[in-house]
């Protein structure tokens, strides 16, 4: 239902561009939504959060001031559309992420943004920032994994982002995505009203205006730290291949 309101947003609001002699495309535009969809690609927790719960909800704080510019300037037609159809249907799209990502944290699969260690389904238990342990108690990290982990753990960092604690509440995990997958702070004035109609309390957002001040490694640190340890690995197999081939030509 999303993407379907999505959608039809683009094709009113292009629309109306066309009715005012413009068309999308005309003017530039930042690429931020784009660049947090990449930087979400491999994180369903992460791309509720940042698209859902960040943009989206960063909408909610400034369509009310854009709805009265037009309105102020006589531009009733975008006023309207921008007031009866895309603002409360935006309530909807962030109370869609705030909904699902409080069901992953009670299943306790919330990965908080982590790199997956496997590329299988995390079941109750098993996010990468439950400890490492699967429900039966047992390491869940094969050798190559955890000495993976050992030499992310050594990176040098001032002042490391601290673990987080296997019974921290959803608002916490929401936080550390955020500071994971967003690089900037949330900016105030905020819109409680709406935002509180999306299931957002204060508590959600209004400790996001700070950066943390221990140092985040974010999602795409760790994917190519991740992708790095793997690619070296596969390349010192095929050499030490190719060598023991080699030597046993020779000994023919």
């Amino acid at each position: 239902a999303v993407a379907v309101d999505e959608a039809r947003h683009f094709k009113l609001l292009a629309k109306r561009l066309e009715t005012l002699g413009s068309h999308y495309g005309a003017l530039n535009a930042h690429d931020g939504l784009w660049t947090s969809a990449e930087e979400t690609c491999n994180s369903l927790e992460a791309r509720l959060v940042i698209e859902h719960c960040v943009h989206e909800a960063r909408g909610l704080d400034v369509l009310p001031g854009t709805i009265a510019k037009f309105r102020n300037n006589g531009d009733e037609a975008s006023a309207e559309l921008l007031e009866k159809t895309i603002y409360p249907e935006e309530v909807t799209h962030c109370a869609a992420g705030v909904r699902w990502f409080t069901y992953l944290c009670c299943r306790k699969d919330a990965t908080c943004g982590d790199f997956e260690i496997d590329d299988q389904m995390l079941v109750p238990g098993e996010g990468p920032l439950d400890g490492g342990l699967n429900p039966s108690g047992e390491e869940k990290h094969t050798r190559d994994e955890s000495e993976l982990l050992k030499k992310l753990s050594l990176k040098t960092l001032a002042n490391p982002e601290p673990r987080l604690d296997k019974n921290a509440s959803t608002q916490t995990k929401f936080h550390r995505i955020v500071w994971r997958h967003f690089r900037g702070v949330l900016k105030p004035p905020f819109n409680d009203e709406a935002r509180l109609k999306a299931g957002f309390g204060k508590e959600w957002y209004e400790p996001l205006q700070f950066r943390p001040e221990w140092e985040v490694r974010g999602a795409r640190e760790e994917r190519r730290e991740f992708d790095a340890f793997f690619e070296k690995k596969r390349k010192d197999e095929a050499a030490a291949k190719a060598k023991a081939d080699l030597e046993q030509a020779k000994a023919r």
